[in-house]
């Protein structure tokens, strides 16, 4: 029998992921300081997005995707176009 992580979450826990991008670092910077950083997504932006998520707004089995553009970051469930 394959065993289910769903099996042993308590009642109304969510799990969701986010996605690999880059983030918005020094240490990006530093690393990478020719690239495009308009599309880098900000770490305070996926720090109020995970506090959104532990308050209710996350969608079970959901990963997360973060699309920043011109200062406007978004979180794309990509699981759910799949």
């Amino acid at each position: 029998r394959a065993y289910s992580i769903w099996s042993s979450l308590p009642e109304g826990a969510k799990v969701v992921a986010l996605a690999p991008v880059t983030l918005d670092t020094p240490m990006n910077r530093e690393a990478m300081p020719d690239a495009d950083h308009s599309t880098w997504t900000p770490l305070d932006r996926v720090c109020e997005e995970i506090v959104a998520w532990a308050e209710g707004s996350a969608v079970g089995g959901a990963i997360y995707e973060p699309r920043t553009a011109a200062g406007a970051t978004t979180f794309v469930n990509v699981a759910a176009a799949a």
